[in-house]
This record gives C-alpha cells, sequence and structure tokens, in this order.
C-alpha cells in the first residue's frame, strides 16, 4: 500500500529523531502512566473502589497515548513539506500544545463513554476523534470549535483508512506484546519485566502510527502542511 510504503520512508528518514524523541519524552511519559496505574490501583483497591481506580487508569492511558504522539506529529508534519527536522522544534511544539491538549482529551474521553452507553458506534466514532484531534490542533493550530469543524470535516473523507489503520495497530500492538510478555515470562516471573516489554513495544510502534496517520492527513488536506511551520514558529 502507497501509505504504508510512504510512512515506512517518513520512519526511516526520521529514524535518529524518533529514537531521541522516544527517550526525552515518550519514555518519561510512559513511566509517569506507570506509576499513576500502581498508585491508582493501590489507593482505590484499599477504598473499595475498584471501577472508579479502572477509570483512572483507563483515562490516563489514553491520555498518555494522546501526548506521546504529540512531537510525532510535528516531526511528520514538518518531514512531508521539509526534509530537515529539528528534534528541538519538535520538543518546543510538544510544550507548547500539552495543556490545550490535556484539556481537549478529557473532554473527548468523557464525550466517547456518553457514547459507549448510548450506543457502541458513537462511542468508537468519537475513540477515533479522540486519538485524532491532535493532528488537527498542530497541523491546523485550532482548538475549540475551529478544531472539532475541521476534525470532523477529516473523518468525513478518511474515517474509514483512519479507522482501518488505528484496528491494525491495534492488533499489532495486542500481538507484539504477547509474544514477548510470554517470551519475558520464560526468563522471570517479574511483574516490572512484562511492563518494560509493555513500553518497548509502545515506543517501537507509536512513532510508525504517528507517520501512517500524517500521509493519511497530507494526502487529504496538503495545502495545511504547507503553512504548519508558520503557524506554530
Amino acid at each position: 500500500m502507497k501509505i504504508v510504503k510512504k510512512a515506512l520512508q517518513l520512519y526511516n528518514q526520521n529514524l535518529i529523531n524518533v529514537l531521541i524523541l522516544s527517550v526525552v519524552i515518550v519514555l518519561p511519559l510512559y513511566m509517569l502512566e506507570f506509576l499513576i496505574r500502581v498508585g491508582a490501583s493501590q489507593y482505590f483497591g484499599i477504598h473499595n473502589l475498584e471501577g472508579v481506580g479502572s477509570f483512572v487508569i483507563i483515562m490516563t492511558a489514553i491520555t498518555i497515548l494522546i501526548l506521546a504522539q504529540l512531537p510525532f506529529i510535528s516531526m511528520s508534519a514538518t518531514s512531508l513539506v521539509h526534509e530537515h527536522v529539528k528534534v528541538s522544534d519538535s520538543i518546543k511544539v510538544f510544550f507548547k500544545y500539552l495543556l490545550p491538549v490535556i484539556g481537549s482529551t478529557m473532554l473527548f474521553i468523557f464525550a466517547t463513554v456518553a457514547g459507549l452507553f448510548i450506543f457502541v458506534l458513537p462511542g468508537l466514532f468519537l475513540l477515533i476523534l479522540t486519538v485524532l484531534h491532535p493532528y488537527v490542533a498542530i497541523v491546523h493550530n485550532k482548538h475549540g470549535g475551529g478544531l472539532l469543524r475541521a476534525l470532523l470535516q477529516w473523518s468525513r473523507t478518511s474515517l474509514v483508512d483512519v479507522g482501518i489503520f488505528v484496528l491494525m495497530f491495534m492488533s499489532l500492538n495486542v500481538l507484539l506484546t504477547a509474544i514477548l510478555t510470554f517470551g519475558t515470562s520464560l526468563a522471570t516471573e517479574l511483574s516490572l519485566a512484562t511492563n518494560i516489554m509493555q513500553l518497548f513495544v509502545n515506543i517501537l510502534i507509536l512513532p510508525l502510527f504517528v507517520c501512517v496517520i500524517s500521509v493519511i492527513y497530507h494526502n487529504h488536506i496538503p495545502e495545511s502542511f504547507e503553512t504548519y511551520e508558520a503557524a506554530n514558529f
């Protein structure tokens, strides 16, 4: 497929940047997610509030997943227009959009939960929008109503493609995690080793996923990528 081929080229072209951003930003984010997960499990377990604890853990995991994409979205958006990408620019974009994206992610998560209670399909649709909205926020430099309008416009033309790749990457993540977890269990029974394997899979898969979605978005609105740098720097 042309999209996958172009995404792999984008990934390989920025491999050094991917490694640096993974160590500088993604690794600390997932370490924070691990600490929150362990703390929430223990705290809410002691108070017999496992349901609340599960919601906090899921909400944290989705938020961290969204935030971990930010530097790679910036990297991909720049690389699709210009060959040279500065790691420092991707880090600047991460901190610029950190708080706005946290706020919008929380709103999308609550809307997704409400949608799942009403019917499964609206919930899944909102979940996909939750994953996609930082691309619109960064490339278009939009928030609030403008972000939602641009996001819905993109979803009308690319939702099927995006949905297919989201399912593909979720399946790949589960498969790799299962294989590595099984291999790790043969060597050690430490739960920390399993968490490390999960972290490794996330760091490996996430940048490639961002490259694929960025290529799909670029095919949809290439002119937005031409003005991306002017909007952010």
